[in-house]
């Protein structure tokens, strides 16, 4: 499940931006569920259901909101008959609106809350803590994973709260000072946590409003109205991917117990099944619920792991002349671009007509992991589950191979 979380919308030029980019955006990253803070989306001072509904267009699944939810006073009226959009969880029970959001697409269901911070907050709200865990509660078990912008003033309050949430939910991004923070991490029980996703909108000012009269007021104290800039408008966002505990641990390969038959219908509906992973055998179950048990060390020594061997294959892949690897962040694969005409061709190439020292290497073409046509065709995915030393050799098979390829092309791009 990947989630794409939007910093504070402020005003016309952050809903602009969303409206040109956002569609984009989603298929470009593969997103599953986008969540926006929307407090500031009507001039910089709170939202209206018409400026949600332009949200929804834009490609938004669920707005969350802050201190500023009543300054258009006619959304008092509104919020009730808005679908997909939360209050802050936390402020007087008598507050019209959801206190929370599910959501689902493919089978996943991701729920969403907001809580205000009390820490240099002055609107009323009850304890962000205890709030947290009566939301999680009521939540949890509506959904897979449980997502919370927790809108905030102090860096210390907001990593409090991913203490205390660590092991329940399964994100808490902080939202409210319009400035990005770069502070990503994974808590011990697994929970992600960003401090502030910052602001979407207008960067050529002070948090949205125009710079001059707010530096104003700190050199003479004189009170100014703070209108909304422009210029420099940009999209602050992170991405959050929530993963299974088969993934996490390495055990997709769980499988118990075989099925033959001569019968193609009874073969393809039976792939469907195992294709959808959905029902783990009981085996599997065991083993996951092992996995989370496991002490901090095993944690350390796979991260260590992980890491060494992303280095490897990445680092050997962009010494090959012709071929270029980003630095994946999460998945234990890469998507590659070789000199190449066709992945596809080269693929069945290399295992049908291709030798180097009795070995070659099996690559899996990455254009079906595209929706757009024409998209990946010189490119393939490389997985590094293999030990390093079993990858660096691989990295000189393929080398050899792309030398020998009749169907290179090679590009000064």
């Amino acid at each position: 499940m990947r989630v794409f979380f939007i910093g504070d919308i402020v005003g016309k030029p952050g809903r602009k931006i969303l409206t040109e980019n956002l569609p984009s955006i989603r298929e470009r990253l593969g997103v599953d569920f986008v969540i926006a803070n929307g407090e500031n989306s009507a001039g910089g001072n709170g939202i209206t259901k018409n400026m949600a509904e332009e949200l929804y267009r834009a490609g938004i699944d669920v707005i969350t909101l802050g201190d500023h939810i009543w300054d258009q006073r006619c959304f008092e009226g509104e919020i009730a008959s808005i679908d997909r959009l939360c209050r802050p969880a936390n402020v007087p029970h008598s507050n019209p609106g959801r206190d929370f959001v599910v959501v689902e697409k493919n089978g996943m269901k991701l729920g969403v809350f907001s809580l205000l911070g009390q820490t240099l907050m002055k609107i009323k709200s009850d304890c962000p803590f205890a709030a947290a865990s009566r939301m999680y509660d009521k939540v949890a078990p509506l959904c897979d994973a449980v997502f919370l912008d927790f809108h905030a003033e102090t860096t210390s309050e907001k990593v409090s709260m991913a203490w205390h949430l660590d092991g329940r939910a399964q994100a808490v991004v902080g939202t409210h000072t319009h400035i990005p923070t770069n502070d990503a991490r994974i808590f011990p029980k697994g929970l992600a946590f960003l401090s502030d996703a910052g602001m979407t909108g207008p960067w050529h000012s002070c948090l949205g409003r125009k710079w001059e009269p707010i530096l104003q007021k700190f050199i003479d104290g004189r009170p100014r109205p703070f209108v909304m800039a422009e210029g420099d408008d940009r999209i602050c966002a992170c991405i959050v991917d929530i993963d299974s505990v088969s993934k996490r641990y390495s055990e997709c390969g769980i499988r118990i117990g075989a099925l033959i038959s001569k019968n193609p219908e009874v073969r393809a509906a039976v792939m469907k099944l195992c294709q959808a992973r959905l029902s783990p055998p009981l085996i599997g179950q065991i083993v996951a619920e092992a996995s989370l048990d496991a002490p901090e060390d095993y944690y350390r020594d796979v991260y260590e792991e992980y890491v060494e061997r992303r280095k490897c294959l990445i680092d050997g892949l962009n010494r090959i002349p012709g071929v270029y690897s980003p630095i994946p962040m999460g998945a234990f694969y890469t998507v590659a671009k070789l000199p190449v005409d066709d992945s596809e061709k080269f693929c069945r190439w290399c295992l049908e007509e291709f030798q180097y020292e009795g070995e070659t290497v099996m690559m899996a073409p990455a254009a079906g992991f595209y929706t757009t046509p024409g998209a990946g065709i010189n490119q393939v995915r490389i997985a590094y589950v293999l030990k390093k030393e079993d990858l660096e050799r691989a990295l000189i098979v393929l080398r050899k191979a792309l030398e020998a390829y009749p169907g290179r092309v090679d590009s000064n791009d």
